[in-house]
C-alpha cells in the first residue's frame, strides 16, 4: 500500500498528509489490529514514521492503542459524513421520498451512519399517521436500534462492522432489543442477503419499520430509506409485499439520477 504517485514532487503534493491517510486505510478486512511494524511493512515506511502518524490518530480519537496493536475507532466513520450529509443526492431523495409517500400513505425518511450513530437527513411524514417516535431531520439514534442503521452497516466493509461493533452500546431500549455482538451480526448476515430489514418494537414498543441501503451508481453505500409504521396499523406481510417494492423503485429512482 506504498504510495507511488509522480506528483509526489509537486509543490501541491503534501506527502505526509497522503501517507496518513494510507496509514488509515490500511487498517481493512483482517487487518483490524497491527502493530507498529505490521503498519510500517504494509504501508511502505519506516517503524518511526509509523508510530508517528499511529500517535497522531491515537491522540486525535481516530486510533486507540491495546498494548501493542492499534485499531482505529468509529471516529474515523465522521471523515466521510460531512461530504455525505452535504451532497445533493438528499434534495434528490427528498422529491422521490414525496411521490412514494404518497403512493403508500406512511412516514418515510432517509438517514445516513456518522460515527456510531444514524442521523436523519430527510423526513416526510404524513399529518394523521401519529407515532410515538417522530424522528426529525438531524435526529439520531444508536444504528443498531435502528433498520436505516442495520441497512447501512450491512452493506458497508468489515472494517467499519468490526469498529463499530466493538463499540457498541447494546443497552436495552425494550425487550426485543438486540443484546449482543453476536446476534448484531448474524442479523447484518441476513439483512444483506435479503436486501432488506424490517425492525419489530426494538427502539419502542408497538413501532415496525422496513429500511433498504441506498447505493450510488458505483454501488457504494450512501445511506438508507425508510418506512415507518405502528404494528396494530401495518402488517409484517403488508411491509414486504405491498410497502417494500414502492420503496425499492424509490432507491433505483434515486440512484439513477445521481450524475
Amino acid at each position: 500500500m506504498s504510495i507511488q504517485n509522480e506528483k509526489l514532487g509537486s509543490n501541491f503534493f503534501v506527502k505526509s498528509f497522503a501517507k496518513g491517510l494510507v496509514v488509515i486505510n490500511c487498517f481493512e478486512g483482517q487487518d483490524q489490529k497491527m502493530t507498529l511494524t505490521q503498519v510500517a511493512k504494509k504501508v511502505d515506511i519506516t517503524r518511526a514514521a509509523a508510530r508517528r502518524f499511529l500517535l497522531t490518530l491515537e491522540q486525535l480519537g481516530y486510533a486507540k492503542q491495546d498494548n501493542k496493536h492499534f485499531s482505529l475507532t468509529p471516529k474515523v466513520l465522521e471523515l466521510s459524513g460531512g461530504f455525505v450529509r452535504n451532497i445533493n443526492i438528499w434534495d434528490i431523495a427528498k422529491t422521490h421520498l414525496q411521490i412514494l409517500v404518497k403512493n403508500i400513505d406512511e412516514s418515510c425518511s432517509a438517514a445516513i451512519l456518522d460515527g456510531y450513530e444514524i442521523e436523519y437527513v430527510v423526513r416526510i411524514g404524513t399529518p394523521h399517521r401519529i407515532m410515538s417516535v417522530t424522528p426529525n431531520v438531524g435526529s439520531r439514534f444508536p444504528a443498531h436500534i435502528t433498520s436505516t442503521g442495520r441497512a447501512i452497516l450491512a452493506h458497508s466493509t468489515d472494517g467499519v462492522i468490526e469498529n463499530y461493533l466493538q463499540y457498541a452500546d447494546f443497552r436495552k431500549y425494550t425487550e426485543f432489543t438486540v443484546q449482543s455482538k453476536h446476534q448484531l451480526r448474524r442479523a447484518l448476515r441476513e439483512i444483506k442477503y435479503l436486501g432488506y430489514v424490517i425492525l419489530n418494537q426494538e427502539l419502542e414498543i408497538g413501532l415496525r419499520s422496513i429500511a433498504i441501503p441506498l447505493f450510488d451508481q458505483e454501488n457504494n453505500i450512501m445511506g438508507a430509506l425508510t418506512v415507518g409504521t405502528l404494528i396494530s396499523r401495518v402488517s409484517e406481510h403488508s411491509l414486504i409485499e405491498e410497502i417494500l417494492p414502492e420503496l425499492q423503485k424509490c432507491g433505483r429512482n434515486i440512484t439513477s439520477e445521481l450524475s
